[in-house]
């Protein structure tokens, strides 16, 4: 169960999101998903576990090459869903009871044509879509101001050196601009912040929580920086002692500005319920393979040979299920050898292959032990 507190703050964060004629869309939604809730329940009475959101990468193409990238794969670009595939497969997912769709890759903002037309086909429906923003112009501007069910999720991680050194010089100065201009035309967006080893003082400041408070953003996600993808390295990965403390700083930042939050998304996993891999929310990635979540690299299942309802059934996830609780936070971290061990008896499929080697080497990525 949320402790009654946190539904405050979720409150507040959409009175903050949603201003003006954007709260009425947050209405909508809000009782939209009340009624996909029912939906999910009565599929579950057909052993059907359909979780209430969907990572859905869509592309593994991108404008930028970010050092460390753990989405790095271009020889999988060849495969990726087509756009019809995509369509129906968001058809099924709607009909399951699935109210949230966050769009991933690569750069999503490369599909954005078949985005746009998604998003404004299910009105009911919330969109999250994680960006670099570097592809988003004066007239793409103009149009997400027509689709307030899509909330972006921007990218900056830290500073103007810190991110430009990971990213390219000059995409600190993009990003920037663009969430400026989104905070002028009114529509709201989220920072999305890889922590690593470099940038974790900087991250985790009062000063640069109000920085990003000050230039429009309504919110800032602190996700762990983890060594798995083809791309992936260690000297990015956090300890437990830096784990310790980000969850200390966040909680100085969050009492000292007001009506802006600061989220690390495992702290926030133990806030609201537990590891959300699986029961709340799965990953399909470029080519359609159904993975526990995105961090999880592994699949019993795809969605090009199999029903998106099927592909939730398979014995995979239900073990994976198994060893959860709700005082759990990301199984990758806590759970390592009981997924290696799942993961070897149903003779899973590798989605990645940095993820690949580190199984061969008998270990999972220890970015927070």
């Amino acid at each position: 169960m949320i402790p009654v507190k946190w539904w405050g703050i979720m409150v507040r964060i959409i009175l903050r999101a949603y201003p003006l004629f954007w709260f009425r869309n947050a209405l909508v939604l809000l009782h939209s998903r009340v009624m996909k809730i029912k939906r999910r329940r009565q599929w579950k009475k057909t052993h059907i576990k359909v979780p209430g959101s969907i990572f859905l990468e869509i592309t593994k193409k991108c404008n930028m090459r970010c050092k460390g990238c753990i989405a790095d794969d271009a020889s999988m670009a060849l495969y990726e869903l087509s756009d019809k595939k995509i369509r129906l497969l968001i058809e099924e997912a709607v009909y399951l009871g699935v109210n949230s769709i966050i769009f991933l890759g690569g750069e999503p903002m490369t599909r954005f044509d078949l985005v746009e037309g998604i998003v404004k086909s299910y009105p009911y429906l919330n969109f999250n879509i994680v960006t670099n923003g570097a592809l988003i112009d004066d007239q793409i501007i103009s149009r997400l101001k027509r689709i307030p069910n899509l909330l972006l999720f921007i990218s900056v991680d830290g500073d103007e050196p810190l991110h430009d050194s990971r990213r390219g010089i000059g995409s600190y100065a993009q990003a920037t601009c663009v969430m400026d201009r989104l905070y002028q035309r009114g529509i709201p967006y989220v920072v999305n912040c890889t922590t690593t080893k470099e940038n974790l003082e900087i991250v985790t400041s009062v000063e640069y929580a109000n920085h990003m408070k000050t230039i429009g953003a309504y919110m800032l996600l602190l996700l762990p920086y983890l060594s798995t993808g083809c791309s992936a390295d260690e000297h990015y990965c956090l300890s437990l002692s830096d784990s310790k403390v980000i969850h200390q700083c966040i909680d100085i930042v969050n009492r000292s500005l007001e009506g802006f939050f600061v989220f690390d998304v495992f702290d926030l996993e133990l806030k609201f319920g537990g590891c959300r891999a699986v029961d709340r929310s799965i990953m399909i990635n470029v080519v359609g393979d159904v993975t526990p979540c995105p961090a999880l690299m592994f699949s019993g299942s795809n969605v090009k040979s199999t029903s998106l309802s099927e592909c939730l059934s398979v014995s995979l996830l239900e073990k994976i299920r198994s060893i959860k609780d709700e005082s759990c936070g990301c199984i990758l971290m806590q759970k390592r050898k009981d997924i290696k061990e799942i993961v070897e008896i149903e003779n899973a499929k590798i989605t990645a292959p940095m993820f690949s080697t580190i199984m061969q080497k008998g270990f999972f990525p220890e970015s927070i032990q």
